[in-house]
């Protein structure tokens, strides 16, 4: 009977010791800046985050298909109850989804991720034209929260939370007038994206509820869309907006107007604590909110999402690599530890002059002299504002006339001054400086079609310093890579896949 007792007893330890090791896999604990307590639960393991952040970063960099391989490790396109971990992170993130397909080769896991845009997600030129407009229309406040805040009251006004239509996107908020949170916060993240506002999702409830955070001001604060636009009776009034215990015994009041009550609202607050708490809001929705944080912005989030010490090289021929022999040192002139330039022979019997400071030069990869060069079918729109260009894809890559880019931001603090400099054949940029007008900037044919391109032979010079820029000539013009110009002037540029446009905006600085 003792024996049976016992190991009974062990039993039980051994299935609380294995459930235990499931709970601290997928329930894991970590710092949150979003939670009043400071910490949230991470519901999924580790690995799908970081597999969901690779597949959506190269998705942003223009990249469909992403392959992964990790070694020793579990990972399952869809697990036993039929959850998608890596769908359901990647949804919230301008309505991303992956096709994955996971094999195993011994301790290797093979994933292949084809990635697009969910077809509620793909803005159509009708959306589109409504932003911008609406953009336009802030453009006579100053400060970024004066723009917001015009916009979630003329949205709070013109709007209807209506569960009937069950209208999830931009577009039933904007031109359809009629949407519940779902549409709403994806309203906020067309507007934020437009206006150059980090901003991420926070789901409750599983889902029951979305509402957005966004920097402003230096700080991330809570808007909810969808709160403002249902609370119709307070639009118009003076409301109390949190009540908070001084001190002395005396209450601080505050008070705002009624359709403003769920916008901006500072995260730590107590005003933000008594809304969290009210909506209901858990630790794993913290947790899934700071994955959101953390995979559109790195340096914003709490989590780790590199695949280092878990990934392994994935070979173009298909096979798992395996380790090989380290391959015996050929006998090569080395000088000796004192940095002095010897003469040494080498195996040829040639005297050859080894100078051990001179760095080893890297070659670099020629661009091709001549190309086709297609005419860019994207939009383009900058600081909020939709520009026509005549700009053309050449290898993956857009092209525009210098002359044209600098023409579009001009007058603004990235604008810069472009001179011909016939004698040394060379191109002058001056940054800061306003741009000169010479005539025919962003002129654009009617119909644009495929041209011979050659690569530009002139010397480009920033500010007198000689710049490595790819460029190419197409009938007279010099037409320049968008992003090696963003990057020297220093002003941000976003691909927008979901409606096939290129963002830039001149008030934040350039990233790759």
């Amino acid at each position: 009977m003792k024996k049976s007792l016992l190991s009974l007893v062990l039993a039980l330890v051994m299935v609380v010791s294995l459930c235990s090791t499931a709970f601290a896999y997928e329930n894991i604990g970590i710092d949150s800046s979003l939670s009043p307590e400071g910490r949230a639960t991470l519901k999924y393991p580790e690995v799908y985050y970081k597999v969901a952040n690779r597949i959506y970063n190269d998705y942003m960099a223009g990249k469909t298909t992403t392959e992964i391989w990790l070694k020793g490790v579990e990972f399952k396109a869809i697990q036993s109850n039929g959850d998608d971990y890596v769908n359901t992170i990647l949804s919230r993130l301008d309505g991303t989804v992956a096709d994955l397909t996971v094999t195993k080769d011994g301790n290797i896991t093979k994933i292949k991720a084809v990635t697009r845009t969910m077809k509620d997600y793909i803005n159509s030129d009708k959306l589109n034209e409504a932003l911008d407009k609406l953009i336009a229309e802030t453009d006579k406040f100053s400060n970024i929260k004066d723009k917001l805040g015009y916009i979630n009251d003329k949205i709070a006004k013109e709007c209807e939370y209506d569960r009937s239509v069950l209208g999830q996107t931009a577009e039933d908020v904007l031109i359809n007038k009629a949407a519940v949170c779902g549409g709403f916060a994806n309203f906020v993240h067309e507007v934020c994206k437009r206006l150059g506002v980090k901003e991420s999702p926070i789901m409750t409830k599983d889902g029951y509820h979305i509402f957005n955070i966004v920097h402003v001001d230096g700080k991330w604060q809570v808007w909810d869309l969808t709160y403002s636009v249902s609370l119709k009776a307070n639009h118009g009034k003076q409301v109390l907006y949190h009540a908070e215990p001084r001190a002395d015994g005396e209450w601080d009041m505050v008070k705002g107007p009624g359709e403003r009550q769920y916008f901006l609202m500072e995260i730590g607050t107590p005003r933000y604590a008594k809304y969290i708490k009210d909506i209901g809001t858990t630790d794993y929705d913290f947790g899934l909110s700071e994955a959101f944080k953390s995979i559109k912005y790195p340096g914003e989030g709490k989590l780790d999402l590199s695949l280092t010490g878990l990934e392994v090289p994935v070979t173009s021929s298909g096979e798992t690599p395996k380790p090989t022999e380290q391959p015996k040192p050929t006998p090569t002139p080395t000088p000796d530890n004192s940095g002095v330039i010897s003469i040494v022979v080498d195996e040829n019997g040639n005297l050859v002059i080894v100078d051990p400071n001179k760095p080893k030069e890297t070659p670099k990869q020629t661009p091709p002299a001549n190309v086709k060069a297609k005419p860019t079918k994207s939009s383009v729109v900058i600081d909020g504002k939709k520009v026509a260009f005549e700009a053309y894809n050449i290898n993956g890559n857009n092209y525009f006339k210098l002359r044209d880019i600098a023409a579009a931001i001009n007058g603004t603090k990235k604008n810069f001054e472009v001179q011909w400099d016939g004698a040394n054949n060379a191109i002058q940029i001056t940054k800061n400086k306003k741009y000169t007008v010479t005539g025919g900037e962003l002129a654009v044919a009617q119909n644009p079609t495929e041209k011979d391109a050659k690569l530009t032979t002139s010397k480009i010079y920033v500010n007198g310093k000689l710049v490595n820029f790819t460029a190419y000539n197409i009938n007279g013009n010099n037409y320049f890579k968008l992003r090696d110009v963003a990057a020297e002037i220093n002003f941000g540029v976003l691909w927008d896949g979901a409606a096939n446009t290129i963002r830039v905006d001149t008030k934040v600085d350039y990233t790759e």
